[in-house]
């Protein structure tokens, strides 16, 4: 993978030995963009997202790195990266205090005064939800709402040519999620997208993709914590908290235990209270199309523990792939 500015280039292939080149093809590709660089994640048994984690089978195959707007970086990696023709884009939200077009601009400016090596900003998010007329009927609050929805992003417009009009132009990319599954002028207007596609800039549309487990590797995730925890909040350090009581197994799959935890974590940033959960997480490879979950409350079958009267609450139950 390699960048190319526009125009003609030529290609110098030698060989030696016995090698003989029959074909060479040379295709051009997206955009491809990885969110992780600088994102650790709260479960500290993933380990940290930096670049020795990406190197192998990340950075070889995108040519953009999303990153947290206030990341500090190496000058080594930092000029490799950029040397390759590929790029950084932070991430930033939209701010609760600008009310105009210039302090909005102000406001994602900013960024490039910390962070002057970025290639260009990513807007998480502007909301785009289902019309409201196909689920709810337009009363006058619902008929003002809107209008005060539409007037944000008209603003929000105005500061986005603000931001293309800057000499330090980058670019910008508008991260659009909700429920919408098309851009409803009811909200954004007739202008939003248009101002974005006539300043050069794009917009990253927010769409999960699903995938299908197989016998290669699955990976299964689930949440517990204690019940009573849940329903009557009090703030509690880990050692204060109910742990998880009970087991987890999976039966005619090879459950591969260094790449499976189970660890507490508190629920920042919601709620206002945190709760203490417990993340299980099991790396699996199936022997055959099917196969035994079984989720208990006792530690064995054997065992039913000694914290009779203990209400546990399990959630989120998921099996997906995993790539080895």
């Amino acid at each position: 993978m390699r960048y190319l500015a526009k125009g003609r280039h030529t290609i110098r292939v030698e060989s030696s030995g016995s090698i003989n080149l029959q074909n060479l093809e040379v295709k051009a590709i997206p955009e491809l963009m990885h969110c992780g660089l600088g994102f650790n994640p709260e479960i500290k048994s993933y380990g940290v997202y930096d670049w020795d984690f990406l190197r192998r089978d990340i950075l070889p195959n995108v040519t953009t790195l999303i990153v947290p707007n206030n990341i500090q970086l190496a000058e080594r990696p930092l000029e490799e990266w950029h040397r390759q023709g590929k790029k950084f884009v932070a991430e930033v939200g939209i701010s609760s205090q600008a009310k105009t077009a210039e302090e909005h601009a102000k406001f994602w400016n900013s960024v490039y005064d910390k962070t002057p090596f970025l290639d260009g900003l990513i807007i998480n998010e502007f909301i785009v939800n289902r019309p409201v007329a196909e689920w709810a009927e337009l009363n006058p609050e619902r008929l003002g709402r809107i209008e005060n929805e539409r007037k944000q992003y008209k603003t929000y417009g105005e500061a986005i040519k603000k931001m293309r009009a800057d000499n330090r132009y980058k670019m910008f990319y508008a991260y659009v999620g909700g429920s919408g599954k098309e851009l409803n002028q009811e909200i954004i207007g007739t202008n939003f997208v248009r101002t974005i596609k006539d300043c050069g800039y794009r917009v990253a549309l927010e769409r999960y993709l699903h995938e299908m487990s197989n016998l290669q590797g699955s990976r299964m995730k689930m949440f517990s914590c204690d019940y009573q925890d849940l329903v009557n909040a009090k703030a509690r350090k880990m050692e204060e908290a109910m742990r998880f009581i009970g087991s987890v197994t999976l039966e005619g799959v090879e459950v591969a235990p260094k790449k499976s935890f189970a660890e507490m974590y508190s629920s920042n940033p919601e709620p206002k209270i945190p709760v203490w959960i417990t993340y299980h997480w099991k790396v699996f490879r199936a022997k055959s199309v099917t196969a035994t979950l079984i989720v208990s409350d006792w530690p064995s079958t054997n065992d039913a523990g000694n914290t009779f009267g203990q209400e546990q609450t399990f959630n989120f139950l998921e099996i997906q792939p995993y790539h080895e």
